[in-house]
């Protein structure tokens, strides 16, 4: 089975178009918890996800990041393609990383191949355009969320979309940080006052929901 095959948007290439793709593309294995990419690894690349799940990250400064967005199978990164650390820059902030949440399978395509099919392939140029138009939205509602959301409403609703089938959060009061861009203390504040209101159980490294509906009306609010 060839991984082009996982991508519904490009079953419309020409056997050619297919076969380049196929030939200049670099397929790799990535563990959880690794990198998939950063500054310094596959710049440039246009990423297609075969299997697993990927957050990417920015650096905010002060040692904060936050979770930008994430890229399921069967979906592209596109960010590395124009992603780039300022020349002389020796600073962390504005630094984006593409962290494995799963194991990663993921097929990396050198930005002069990603340029020559989009000028070849109409299948190939929307499925690029329509995958860049999807991360400016999730990075619009990221900026909307941080600009005009309180702190308690956003946690509420990521610890609902984080949560297992046994409504429990498998992540340290660091990692919640990031997925909100803030301080590790305001997460832990917060965390404190939903387990006094008997909204949550609190654990090393994980949070188990007890009561959803609540947590479902705060994050619905401003």
């Amino acid at each position: 089975m060839q991984w082009t095959e996982n991508f519904r948007a490009l079953s419309g290439l020409d056997d050619d178009v297919r076969n380049r793709l196929l030939a200049g593309t670099r397929v790799m294995n990535v563990d959880p918890g690794e990198k998939v990419f950063d500054a310094e690894r596959a710049v440039g690349n246009l990423l297609f996800i075969i299997r697993g799940d990927m957050r990417v990250l920015q650096s905010v400064g002060c040692g904060h990041r936050i979770v930008l967005f994430r890229v399921h199978a069967g979906e592209a990164c596109v960010m590395p393609s124009t992603y780039q650390v300022p020349h002389g820059s020796n600073t962390a902030e504005g630094v984006i990383e593409g962290i494995a949440e799963t194991p990663v399978q993921v097929a990396a395509v050198p930005p002069v191949l990603c340029d020559q099919l989009m000028g070849e392939s109409a299948p190939f140029r929307r499925f690029v355009i329509d995958t860049y138009s999807l991360r400016l939205v999730q990075l619009g509602s990221v900026v909307r969320d941080v600009a005009f959301r309180r702190v308690d409403s956003r946690l509420s609703q990521r610890l609902l979309s984080l949560a297992d089938e046994t409504s429990t959060v498998r992540a340290t009061h660091h990692d919640l940080a990031a997925e909100l861009g803030t301080a590790r203390e305001v997460i832990s504040r917060q965390l404190q006052e939903f387990r006094r209101r008997g909204w949550i159980e609190a654990a090393r490294g994980e949070v188990r929901i007890i009561a959803r509906c609540e947590l479902e009306k705060l994050a619905r609010s401003a």
